[in-house]
């Protein structure tokens, strides 16, 4: 029985190394399943002209101002961004909660699965993003929660994307997203090519104690020859 692509993925968030036995390709392939059949990936995103300003990255047309000395080393050298949300729907949710009331094994494989299904929508809007809008460089996705950028500002970034009425993307006053497997990010873009930044675990609050340490998606290190 051959693995999926996000099969493969999610054996990554699942930190299992070598070939992965009977019993859990088996269960791959049923939570995947599962997952494809509750799931509706949605992502809304918004370009903007951005001005680096005293209080931090301004982005034109809003009242959206990013500060942090992280964010504006993100964005050295771009004179626009890419705001994104991304959402698999409350159907995940659903899916993930029923399933840790029935089968505990199920419930994480289907996590990872959706971790791994959440960075396939990212990309998949990146890609549209890099078709459209053919930059010369593009960065990485940087989210709130990332290096000093406050996660309190996925509010922000739901209102300015109005992510709430088009994707059915909302946070909690402890500024959690909902539904849960959902992302907010920016993306740097730029008309000349630029050295890419180190990113994941390299910048993440938890680095030291995560538990994911380089077994994440995002824990890689793009260089600039990959973001041709």
């Amino acid at each position: 029985m051959s693995l999926t692509q996000l099969q493969r993925e999610a054996l990554r968030y699942l930190r299992v190394t070598g070939e992965a036995d009977a019993m859990l390709q088996t269960m791959l392939h049923s939570c995947e399943e599962q997952l494809r059949a509750a799931c509706a990936p949605r992502y809304i995103w918004r370009l903007c002209e951005i001005s680096e300003t005293e209080r931090g990255i301004l982005f034109s047309g809003t009242s959206l101002c990013l500060p942090g000395q992280d964010i504006r080393a993100h964005l050295r050298g771009c004179d626009r961004a890419v705001l994104l949300a991304a959402t698999l729907s409350l159907g995940a949710d659903t899916l993930l909660r029923r399933l840790s009331s029935m089968d505990m094994a199920q419930a994480v494989v289907a996590d990872a699965l959706a971790s791994a299904m959440m960075e396939e929508t990212c990309d998949r809007a990146q890609e549209e993003i890099q078709h459209r809008l053919r930059p010369a460089f593009m960065t990485w996705r940087f989210s709130p929660g990332y290096g000093d950028l406050p996660l309190g500002l996925q509010h922000a970034f739901i209102t300015v994307l109005d992510a709430d009425k088009k994707i059915g993307l909302t946070a909690t006053a402890g500024d959690m997203l909902l539904p849960q497997k959902s992302v907010t990010a920016v993306i740097g873009l730029s008309e000349r090519r630029q050295t890419q930044k180190p990113h994941g675990c390299a910048v993440c609050n938890l680095r030291e104690t995560c538990g994911m340490r380089g077994a994440c998606a995002d824990s890689t290190h793009i260089t600039e020859e990959e973001n041709q």
